[in-house]
């Protein structure tokens, strides 16, 4: 009884405290809220009940038929900032500096870009961290919309893909008929003259993987895997000629340069890359070196927090007459990095229509 008596106070005096803490908040925001009011914003934009959801742009009028839009009618838009995974080729490559501004222009809508290899690029948007998904491995983006992550592809730009190799090309690279042809030569004299047996009339033959997951290191493993099936592809741990840079192009081609190797890369990263060094293209012009590009809207349904109307007026966009004549415009030397091809692609503006998008 004694300790009741004891505890009673102490309870008592804690009630009190936590009446008057509440009280006091209570009061505290009754008076910000009236004080806030009464002050009248000086320049500031509105952001009141009356203000419109951020970050959405008004489509009065959009075109048709061949898979690219007329010049639309947008309502500039609030200031929201738009999240793009992307592959790094499309950055490294200077494209996104050239094309942003004018859409962020005409939209007010403005995009950051997290560039990372497609393979980590696909893991981060599966993950709901990005709106819009740009990737350059229709297998890899077919997989992803099968499995809800994403709502459509909008294939929208290509270039190609090329083999880099040392000025001499002491694999013959060069007189292949064909890209497999060229890759069995590279694994025979790779093979027959490894680093070990390097001399001045015989060099080794070295080929350099980007060894990262990306869009560029998932086609050059289905490139070997047709000069080999049914063997398995190569590597690194049972060669001495095949290795892994386990890094961007940009490291990939400085490695090849440094080794005198061959590599595969993308042409909008070789087109930019400075530090040629002794390296020239081998071969190129090869069917299976056509590189697509296309740009995927996170679904919404598996991630609600996705900025739908805003990643619909980008990809749009990227599809329409403008978007596809600032990405033929971008050049280097005079020299096109992307050429724009949506309108070989009728359904992308169709597939922006997805009950999902609403």
């Amino acid at each position: 009884m004694a300790q009741l008596v004891l505890f009673v106070p102490y309870y008592r005096k804690l009630f009190c405290g936590l009446w008057l803490a509440f009280l006091t908040l209570g009061l505290s925001l009754s008076s910000l809220s009236q004080a806030t009011a009464e002050t009248k914003p000086t320049g500031a934009i509105k952001t009141t009940s009356e203000a419109k959801p951020t970050g959405t742009t008004k489509t009065t009028s959009t075109t048709k038929t061949t898979g690219t839009t007329k010049a639309t009618e947008t309502t500039k838009a609030t200031g929201e900032t738009l999240l793009v995974q992307s592959t790094t080729s499309v950055r490294n490559a200077g494209l996104y500096d050239a094309i942003l501004p004018l859409f962020e222009a005409e939209t007010g809508i403005r995009v950051r870009v997290v560039a990372v290899g497609t393979g980590q690029a696909l893991r981060n948007a599966a993950d709901g961290n990005g709106d819009v998904l740009i990737t350059h491995h229709p297998p890899s983006e077919e997989a992803f919309i099968a499995q809800g992550y994403g709502v459509a592809r909008h294939p929208f730009m290509q270039n190609e893909y090329l083999l880099i190799g040392p000025e001499s090309d002491p694999a013959a690279v060069a007189t292949a008929t064909d890209i497999r042809q060229a890759l069995a030569r590279i694994q025979g004299q790779g093979t027959a003259h490894p680093p070990a047996s390097q001399s001045p009339d015989k060099p080794a033959v070295r080929f350099i993987s980007r060894g990262d997951d990306s869009g560029t290191h998932k086609r050059e493993r289905e490139l070997w895997h047709r000069v080999n099936a049914p063997l398995p592809v190569p590597k690194p741990r049972d060669s001495t000629w095949y290795l892994e840079a386990g890094a961007g192009m940009g490291a990939t081609l400085n490695l090849a340069a440094a080794l005198g190797a061959y590599t595969l890369t993308d042409k909008g990263s070789w087109l930019s890359f400075k530090n040629r060094a002794g390296l020239r293209i081998v071969y190129a012009q090869d069917p299976l070196l056509s590189n697509q590009y296309a740009a995927i809207l996170i679904n919404p349904l598996r991630h609600p927090h996705i900025r739908t109307q805003a990643a619909r007026d980008f990809v749009r966009w990227l599809v329409s007459e403008q978007g596809q004549a600032a990405i033929a415009a971008y050049k280097i030397a005079g020299e096109r990095l992307f050429t724009p091809n949506a309108a070989q692609f009728p359904n992308n503006l169709p597939l922006l229509e997805d009950s999902r998008l609403k």
